[in-house]
């Protein structure tokens, strides 16, 4: 929610909005009390996470190790998806998605297909992957303007 940055059902024409495209390449969701401002040329959600490892269940809080972020334009707004791995994963050796391409070959181009083609007609465009670095940039400055948002109401 974009007012109190808690997790909520998104409703798209009063249903809960279900995407009609294959499953999710992971557990998907949005991390609380983050924001990618439209001032900042976000698209004014919340910053989305991808967690690759077991299957957790809709609306869990779950914690694990940032290792990248898939950077992505949805309509010209910034829509980048942060990639953790759970720490319960097989994955979880990897540091970095080079890493992670090397031990498990073709993960990172599943994770830019589905991404760049989920909502259909073209409306995703990737700018490729950043670094653990840029995703803790990108992180925190996703914290820094949810807590600008809130403080200014």
């Amino acid at each position: 929610d974009k007012e109190d940055g808690n997790l909520k059902w998104n409703f798209k024409k009063g249903r809960p909005r279900v995407l009609k495209y294959i499953g999710y390449p992971g557990n998907y969701g949005m991390i609380p009390r983050t924001l990618l401002s439209k001032e900042s040329v976000g698209d004014g959600d919340p910053l989305d996470i991808i967690f690759l490892g077991p299957p957790l269940k809709r609306g869990e809080v779950a914690s694990a190790k940032l290792i990248e972020v898939l950077k992505l334009l949805d309509k010209g707004d910034q829509d980048d998806k942060l990639i953790a791995l759970q720490f319960n994963s097989p994955l979880k050796k990897s540091d970095s998605i080079e890493e992670l391409d090397e031990r498990f070959p073709g993960i990172t181009q599943i994770l830019e297909l589905w991404f760049t083609n989920y909502k259909g007609n073209g409306e995703m465009k990737s700018d490729g992957f950043g670094d653990p670095e840029e995703a803790e940039r990108i992180f925190n400055e996703a914290s820094e303007q949810f807590e600008k948002a809130v403080s200014q109401k």
